[in-house]
Formats: C-alpha cells, structure tokens, sequence
C-alpha cells in the first residue's frame, strides 16, 4: 500500500540587499514593458494585473499613463465603490457619459484602469461560505468585458486574485494575460524569504505557476553567479513539487554546472541534493544514494549542520522504502538530533512522520498514531499543508489497517483535498490509490478499479515506478478475487519485477504472498508453500508484523487441507496473537480458522494439541526472555 514519505529540499543562502533591489528595479521595469505590449496589441478582452500596495499600484499606474500617451494611446481611470456591485452596470453607464466618449476621441486608442474591485466584496463577504454577489456579477459578465471595443486593465490585490478560480471560474479563464505587478518591497521580501532558506510552499496550483514565473524571470535577469544559482535551485523545487521532475533536473543540473564553474561548494551539494531527490522521486535509488552521498560529503567538510540533517533524512527515507528499517531509524535519529539542536521545527515535524512509518510497517500502530500526531501538530503550527496532507494520509492507512474505514475515508478525503489545492500529483495519485483500496475492501470492485486507474495514470506519467509497482499489485488482486488468475499472475508478476528492480522487500513479500495465494487456490501446495515461505523469511526480516501473520494463516490452510491439523492449528494460533495484538480486524478470520479445526479434530483431541502448543509456546518465551537478560547484562559488564 502507498505509503507517504516527507522529503526534504536543501534550503539556499540569501543574496545582499543591494541585488536584490537591482533585481526588483529591473523586473518592475519588464512588468511595465508587459502591460504596454498588452495595451498597444490588444482590441478587446482584460487583463488581470496582481498588485497588493497601492501606493505601488499608483505609481505604476502613473509610470504607465505617461508611457502609453507618448504612444497615443490613453489610460481612462475606473474607480469602483464598495456600492457597485456590477462591474457590468458600472461600464454600461461609464460607455454613455460624455466624458469617457471626449476621452476616447481625443486619442487614438483607449484603455481603460479599473481599481477597487476588492472594495466591493461586503466585509460578511469576506470568510467566501459562499460566492460574493460582486463576483457573481464578473463571472456571469465576462462575455461582455470580452466584447467591449476597447482593452481593460483590472487591478487586484493577491488575496482576491486566489479566490477568483473558484468564486468566479469563468472571469478567471477568460482572462487576456495575467500580469504579477509586485512592489519593490515585495520583490525584495520574496527573494529574500526563499533565500534565506525560508521553505519553497504554496496554498495552491495556480500560486505555484506565479511564484514559477517570478522566479524565471529573476533567474534570467540575474548577473550575479551565486544568486542565479539560488533562483535555479528555487525555481527547481518549485517544478519539483508539481511533479514535473524533466524541467526540476534541467534546472538543478544548470545549478550544478554554475556551482562548479564557480567552486562554490555549499553550491554544489545543494544541488546534489536535489538531484538525488529527483532519482529518489523516480525509483532510481541506486543513483540516488550516490548522489546524497556525495552531498552529504561536502555538508560534513563545511560542517553544514542543516544540510548534513536534510540528506541524512533522506538517506534514511531510502533505506525505510526498502525495508532496512533498522538502518532507516538511525538516520532518521541522527537527522533528528541535528534538527532539535537547531530548532528546525518543519525538520521535526518531517522526521517524527518517518518514525511513525517505521512503526506502522513494523506493525505498531499505537507508537506511529503517537508519531504522526506529534508531526500533525508541528505542521499545523507552521501552517505546513504538505506536511499536514502527507500525515492525514498515513493516519488513514492505520484507520484502515484496524478496519475502521469510514474513519479512513475521513482522513483520506481530507488529504486529498489539500493534495489537490497544493497540485500534489504524486500525493494525490497515492490517495487516490487508497481509497480504490477502501472499496476493495468492501467489495466495490467496479469503484476500486475507477480510482486504481486513475492512481495509475498519474504514476505513470510522473514515472513513479514503486507507485506503479504498487497499484498493478493491487489491479492483481481484483483480478485474483474475480478469478482470473491467468490477468491477476501477469498483474503481479509485472509488480514483482519493478519492486525486484527497485529492491523494495516489502511489496516484493506481498507480491510473492499473492502468487502463493494464487497456487493454493489452484491445489498447487507444493508452490503455494514456496511462495508463502519466501514471503515470509522477507516479512521475518522486516519485522513486518501483520505480514508475517497473513504468511501463517496461509501456511496453516495447507497444512489443514493436508490433513496436518496439529501444525495448521499452532500456525492459526500464531496469526491469532499478532492480528490481536496489531488489533486487526483479521483476528476474526484467525478465530474462525481455529473454530474450524476444532471441529474436525474434535473437542478433547483439540483441547491436548492446544495445552501442549500453548506449553511449548510458553516455554520457548521465557527461554528467549532469558537469554536476552543474559545477553543485556554480558554488555552492561563489558561497558
């Protein structure tokens, strides 16, 4: 099943001041060069521009005026009131005033300025439970604003501009061009925010595209080695979040190659990082661990606690995926430790998350509920919606694992919805993925493979092999319950070989759990028990609790129908105890299994077997007990 790792971009360095405004003063410069090629080429429609400081506003509006009439084209101002609340009304009548026709005859063309849409949002209006009357009004009229002769400039603030995609849809697509009109200040604030290693976030798709198109700008317009450097990297992570990992690599190996050009070695490691989260991203692990590696290399010459922590969890993510959870924990620890000693709570938050996945695949719920939760909080604090999602999610899957799936549901819904917000694809494909699970587990094949589809046309366009690997398993086993063994073999075994490629143990034990399934219900128990038994010296090994008692609840079927009800019944009873303690809802299969043997051994004849195996379990416990006693004491002495 997808599980939701965290991972973790290296932050950057800020560049001085004084770039930065250079920077602000040239890309205001090409934000005016922008609305002046829109108002001389443009007939008719709107443009959207984005400016939140209205002396700043003023000011550009001023520097445009003067520059369009040395064109002959003039600027005619609009200023709505919170009473208009029809834009239309408002140019209906402005159309017909004297005025506005004088003004449109004495130039050669005219555009007009309209300000204060913002204001006619009623302050009750505010919280948007529901659509602003005034931005009813825009989204039914923008057929209108379309058809008018003339080109308009429409002045909003950032804030409205990220309701208008879903309070007036239709406004919002019918746009001419969107331009980001940001103040100097702002300008300065925003690349100083990502360069001093502030996280690279957005509350939705389309701020996402915004932030891409400021940061292309500034890493084009960029002199300064070091800083083009910075804006690449951000402008990469940027691509990398929405899962487009082509253009995300293009851009980390430019800021690679200025890194060495420039032997700049925080440079190069950060870049590193990035590219090895990108193989990472793909499934390509092997090239991965090379490049954190190699990252992590040059932290520890410069004595980089932060990026030191940063590759050490992703290291540790790695190694957690393949199933060496012991190796996984220890890096997760060591990352954890740096990033307390540094009061890096979004690190925290991160690792907590990673621990609780260790525990929910070694099959302790109660510590990964504890772990997630404490995770939870920190990105609720830090308002972090891709923490807060990836967290809802796992804590759906132990939801589900216990059975309670209409809590699941709960927890699946609402990360999905943050997953959409964000344009999380990868995120979304995972959750998509899960609840196709949910209706598998109730019988919904019909809805399971719709979501299961979907999930997997998302993974394969993002080329997410492990995700791929996942949802084929899953496709598998609809196939296997329908009883089409021939497509479910060629589903799993298509699973198999990716997890096999990627060195993923957990889904290779499940695949091969499934295959063994599959022999069973053919009465082929001679490969049905190979397959079992493979799976579960992986499972053993992984300390994958609730694997290991499927495995023995397969394994004492064969040895039922075999007739060996002694052994059967010791392997019913080992599931029995693991599905108990995990609190799975599958200890009632474990209690019907043993119901069953009961009445074909008899009730004295199973009452013996059951005495002597509890005995014999009883006594093996206080063995092991000993002996780990002895072994503690042997290393307090050594010490």
């Amino acid at each position: 099943m997808p599980i939701k790792s965290i991972s973790i971009d290296k932050s950057t360095v800020f560049p001085p001041r004084e770039k930065n405004r250079i920077l602000a003063d040239t890309l205001t410069s090409e934000y005016l060069q922008e609305l002046i090629t829109f108002c001389q080429v443009a007939k008719q429609g709107y443009a959207l521009c984005i400016c939140n400081i209205p002396k700043s506003r003023e000011d550009l509006i001023f520097q445009l005026k003067e520059k369009l009439e040395l064109e002959g084209i003039g600027l005619y101002p609009a200023k709505l009131q919170a009473k208009d609340q029809s834009l239309g009304k408002k140019l209906r009548i402005l159309l017909e005033s004297g005025k506005f026709k004088q003004f449109k005859n004495s130039h050669e063309k005219a555009v007009l300025s309209i300000t204060g849409l913002d204001d006619t949002i009623r302050e009750e209006e505010k919280e948007f439970k529901k659509r602003p009357i005034a931005l009813q009004g825009i989204n039914q009229q923008r057929d209108y604003f379309r058809t008018l002769p003339f080109p308009m400039l429409i002045w909003i603030p950032e804030w409205l501009a990220g309701k208008l995609p879903e309070f007036a849809p239709d406004f919002w697509v019918a746009k001419s061009v969107i331009s980001e009109c940001l103040s100097a200040p702002e300008i300065i604030n925003q690349s100083i925010s990502q360069m001093s290693g502030a996280e690279i976030d957005f509350e939705n798709v389309d701020e996402a595209k915004r932030k891409i198109r400021i940061y292309t700008r500034l890493a084009e317009i960029s002199k300064d080695k070091a800083t083009k450097l910075n804006f690449l990297l951000n402008l990469g992570i940027l691509h990398h979040k929405l899962a487009d990992y082509h253009k995300a690599e293009e851009l980390y190996q430019q800021g690679l190659a200025i890194a060495q050009a420039t032997d700049d070695k925080d440079g190069i490691a950060r870049s590193l990082h990035q590219l090895g989260m990108i193989h990472q991203d793909q499934g390509n692990y092997k090239e991965a661990v090379k490049k954190y590696e190699q990252s992590l290399k040059i932290s520890e010459v410069l004595k980089d606690k932060s990026g030191i922590a940063y590759t050490l969890h992703q290291l540790g993510n790695i190694h957690c995926f393949k199933g060496n959870y012991q190796e996984a924990q220890k890096k997760y620890e060591q990352s954890l430790k740096i990033e307390e000693e540094l009061g890096d709570k979004g690190g925290i938050a991160r690792t907590l998350h990673q621990l609780g996945m260790i525990h929910e695949a070694q099959g302790n719920y109660q510590a990964a509920v504890k772990k997630y939760e404490q995770s939870l909080k920190i990105s609720e604090e830090l308002g972090d919606k891709s923490g807060i999602a990836n967290t809802l999610h796992q804590l759906g899957i132990i939801r589900q694992l216990q059975g309670d799936y209409k809590e699941a549901v709960k927890k699946y819904v609402e990360s999905l919805k943050l997953e959409e917000e964000l344009g999380d694809k990868s995120g979304f494909a995972k959750t998509l993925h899960q609840l196709g699970y949910i209706h598998y587990l109730q019988g919904d094949y019909k809805e399971a493979v719709k979501k299961y589809e979907q999930s997997l046309k998302i993974k394969q366009e993002l080329g997410e092999q492990s995700g791929i690997a996942s949802t084929l398993h899953q496709l598998g086993m609809i196939h296997h319950n329908q009883g089409d063994y021939k497509e479910a073999v060629k589903k799993y075994e298509k699973s198999l070989k990716i997890s096999e490629e990627l060195g993923h143990r957990g889904f290779i034990a499940r695949t091969l759990h499934q295959l063994g399934n599959i022999h069973y219900l053919q009465s082929n128990y001679p490969e049905a028990v190979k397959k079992y038994e493979q799976s579960l010296k992986i499972e053993e090994e992984l300390g994958d609790k609730d694997g290991i008692a499927r495995s023995y609840g397969q394994l004492g079927r064969i040895n039922e129908q075999q007739k060996d009800y002694k052994e059967a019944m010791r392997k019913y009873l080992i599931a029995l105890s693991i599905f108990k303690e995990l609190g799975s809802p599958d200890a009632k299969i474990a209690e019907s299994d043993l119901t069953r043997i009961r009445k074909k051994m008899g009730g004295k004849a199973f009452k013996k077997v059951w005495k002597e195996i509890v005995g014999k379990e009883s006594k093996k416990r206080k063995t092991d007990n000993r002996d780990k006693k002895v072994k503690t004491k042997r290393k307090k002495q050594r010490r």
